[in-house]
This record gives C-alpha cells, sequence and structure tokens, in this order.
C-alpha cells in the first residue's frame, strides 16, 4: 500500500501526545488494512481546528455500516468485516480519544467506494 503524505501541513492543539498519536495510529492502520493500493492522508488547519483527514481506496463502508464502526468490537459483514483481521476496536478507541480533546471523529463517505475518516481537533489557543 502506498500511503500518500504530500497534503500534510503543520497544526498545533492541546492535547495528551500519546494518545492523539493512538487515535491517528488506529485510523492509519484501519486505512492500510483495507485499502487496495492507495492511503492519502492530509492535514491543515480549517475554521480553529486542526483537521486530518484519512481516505483509503478500498471497499468502503455502507451507510448502514457508518456507525457500527465506531462501536467496540463492531464488524461490518461486507467487505470490511470480520476476515481483514480488525478487532473491532481500533475506530471506538480513536474516537473515545478524539472527543476527550474536544474534537470529533466521523466517516465522511458512506456508501461509496473508498473510506475518508475525518478527525477534527480544535487547534491550541483556539
Amino acid at each position: 500500500v502506498t500511503v500518500d503524505l504530500s497534503d500534510v501541513s503543520g497544526a498545533h492543539v492541546n492535547g495528551d501526545r500519546s494518545q492523539l498519536g493512538r487515535a491517528t495510529k488506529n485510523l492509519m492502520e484501519n486505512a492500510e488494512r483495507h485499502a487496495v493500493s492507495r492511503v492519502v492522508v492530509g492535514l491543515h488547519e480549517v475554521d480553529g481546528s486542526a483537521v486530518l483527514t484519512v481516505t483509503d481506496d478500498g471497499p468502503g463502508i455502507s451507510e448502514q455500516g457508518a456507525d457500527l464502526v465506531f462501536e467496540r468490537f463492531g464488524r461490518l459483514e461486507e467487505a470490511r468485516g470480520a476476515e481483514t483481521g480488525g478487532t473491532g476496536l481500533g475506530l471506538a478507541i480513536a474516537r473515545e480519544i478524539v472527543e476527550r480533546h474536544g474534537g470529533t471523529l466521523r466517516l465522511v463517505n458512506p456508501g461509496t467506494s473508498g473510506a475518508s475518516f475525518e478527525m477534527r481537533i480544535p487547534l491550541a489557543g483556539a
């Protein structure tokens, strides 16, 4: 899998470096697990938030599965399901960490091919 980091810039947030690193790692591992050949990462400052996007070119997530992927042990029956080796904890843990930092984590494009997740954390001083 190729990881494209060309759209990453810097952003300064207040928070636990280890925990935010874990949330980011969980997003990246999820994308790499389900990608066919490519993961694209972006990081920008937008409206007082650091916005990290992680997008893969895999099978995507249905609209029905959009909430399930954030539940502990939530695993889809379709192509992003149990046979791919995930525990069903990574995205749930990532969302909990992000919310503890005053942010949000959401699936951007349910029902399409590929999956794109958006993590928003308030900028330091915002």
